[in-house]
């Protein structure tokens, strides 16, 4: 919220400088807050066994520090580096959860199947940050009365609708609660929905312009989505996670937005402009609009059909969140 509310004007201002001086700034705030607020919390959990000895922790540190700085000299490198990487990270989740999964063999099924969505959800709703805001810099007509609103400023409605919106569907989800699939496939439909907005608009427009209140809508409506799709990822994760590797156990939540950020970069080059061609763009925007639509649709309806058919059946009915579907 403060990025976009704050950073976002003050860079456009004052430069880069300024703007990545003031997220620094925020960031220091909240380890500092962390470090000293810590007595605070009211619970006292278990530390459990650390992950890895000191001696390993060292080890690792002295061979990442060389290849971060590998990395930002020659970029390429990450790209060759990041599957080697996921392939250790995954290794060493095992390795230490392997103990566990006998035991809790349905609540990781679940985490598993929960996280695959999860890559494909936030993969679209990456866009936000990439593709729509060149799709608003050059196809929306952001004229608000007599303030023209910048094209990165209107991310701000999805941290404000998160706001607003979070509590209300926290208290309702309170008095009528739905199955982790059920608020999934709902997340698809809003997905599906969002940029079936996008894609309807650039059919309709006449000209090079799509409305601006097509676009806050599909945002605010990708936000929704969010509320519901990603505290459903993080319960199940805690469930399915020991107390003495709770950490470690979220640490593949982690892992699975580095892979929907990995999946976005691929969803964006699909919808890339060529600037110097004479390529129709706003044509090339509707496609990727259209396919998004379309797939965020089809899963929204397998989800909600297998949901109700096996209902009894599957492993994803047990565990938490299942004591009610909707009443008949």
């Amino acid at each position: 919220m403060k990025r976009i509310v704050v950073v976002i004007p003050i860079r456009r201002i004052d430069g880069w400088h300024a703007g990545f001086g003031l997220a620094a700034i925020g960031m220091l705030a909240g380890n500092l807050s962390l470090t000293f607020g810590s007595n605070m919390l009211r619970e006292k959990i278990d530390k459990g066994q650390p992950l890895c000895s000191h001696a390993t922790a060292k080890g690792v540190i002295a061979i990442a520090v060389p290849l971060v700085v590998v990395a930002l000299q020659y970029h390429f490198v990450v790209s060759m580096l990041f599957p080697l990487l996921v392939i250790a990270v995954c290794c060493l989740i095992y390795r230490e959860l392997q103990g566990t999964f006998a035991a809790n063999r349905e609540k990781f099924q679940k985490l598993f199947v929960l996280l695959a969505l999860m890559v494909i959800f936030y993969g679209c709703e990456e866009q936000l940050g990439s593709t729509l805001i060149l799709f608003s810099e050059r196809h929306v007509d952001r004229d608000f009365f007599s303030w023209n609103i910048p094209a990165s400023s209107l991310i701000m409605f999805n941290p404000l609708t998160i706001l607003l919106v979070g509590p209300l569907l926290s208290r309702l989800l309170e008095r009528r609660a739905l199955h982790d699939l059920i608020k999934v496939g709902i997340s698809f439909a809003l997905l599906s929905v969002a940029f079936g907005l996008l894609y309807g608009g650039c059919l309709a427009t006449t000209g090079e312009m799509v409305s601006l209140y097509l676009v806050i809508g599909s945002i605010v409506l990708i936000a929704i989505g969010e509320i519901l799709i990603g505290p459903t990822v993080y319960a199940a994760g805690s469930a399915a996670a020991p107390d003495s590797l709770q950490g470690v156990t979220m640490g593949i939540v982690t892992l699975g937005f580095a892979l929907a950020n990995l999946f976005s970069g691929f969803l964006s080059q699909l919808m890339a402009i060529d600037e110097s061609g004479g390529v129709n763009s706003i044509s090339v925007y509707s496609n990727g609009f259209m396919w998004i639509t379309y797939g965020a649709c089809g899963m929204a309806i397998v989800l909600l059909m297998v949901t109700f058919k096996f209902k009894k059946q599957s492993f994803l009915w047990k565990g938490n969140g299942s004591q009610v579907l909707i009443d008949s």
